[in-house]
């Protein structure tokens, strides 16, 4: 009966896989403490920082972050521990049964398969002081306010031009909306970005008026 226990536990142990790890020096108040940030992927390290993903839980997406490796800034002394492509390839499977997946087709013709895609918009000057209405989401934004969730479609066909989105939804209904393509802020229009991760671990970001097609995989 022990001998069983042992085992039980010891598989967990074998079959529990982390990706990369970072340790911070994180300022807290006046001191630092340590803080290890654990199933992040870094994507870029030089001598003076590093740069990497962790998943945001609010729009089922991983966004960039950049940690310093030396002193200066909220952060200080980021020390990495590097896993293998497996952990990586483990960590990434974990993030696209959260997010939304898709095969992006470009203007040009350039295809990308992406996982846990969103639609991020520049903050807008009116909302500089409202930093909680940022736009982030697994969803189209539609200009009317309304937003449609990834999770209820099949695929998006993108105007630029007309700013008209062909919508194909899970159902097989299919209906045209005008979309948000780009935001006004003090120097003038940015467009919004379709952001997200590959399979070989690089961070996703084109801008949502180069895209021309989404079509959504499970």
């Amino acid at each position: 009966m022990r001998k069983t226990a042992f085992i039980l536990l010891f598989s967990v142990i074998v079959f529990t896989t982390l990706a990369d790890e970072i340790t911070l020096e994180k300022k807290i108040g006046k001191k630092y403490q340590k803080v290890t940030l654990k199933d992040v992927i870094v994507v870029e390290e030089t001598q003076t920082c590093v740069r990497y993903l962790i998943f945001n839980n609010d729009f089922k997406s991983p966004e960039p972050r950049l940690a310093n490796k030396t002193e200066g800034g909220d952060e200080q002394c980021a020390v990495v521990k590097k896993s293998s492509e497996e952990e990586k390839r483990k960590i990434v499977e974990k993030w696209k049964k959260q997010g939304s997946n898709a095969k992006i087709t470009l203007n040009d013709g350039k295809e990308e398969t992406v996982n846990c895609i969103a639609i991020k918009y520049p903050l807008s000057s009116s909302l500089k002081d409202r930093p909680d209405l940022q736009w982030h989401k697994p969803a189209l934004l539609l200009r009317d306010g309304n937003e449609l969730k990834f999770i209820n479609l099949r695929s998006i066909e993108l105007d630029s031009k007309t700013a008209v989105a062909s919508v194909v939804f899970v159902d097989g209904k299919i209906q045209n909306y005008q979309f948000v393509i780009r935001r006004r802020i003090q120097n003038g229009d940015l467009p919004g970005v379709i952001t997200g991760v590959t399979d070989k671990f690089i961070y996703f970001r084109v801008p949502i008026d180069q895209v021309k097609k989404i079509e959504f995989v499970k």
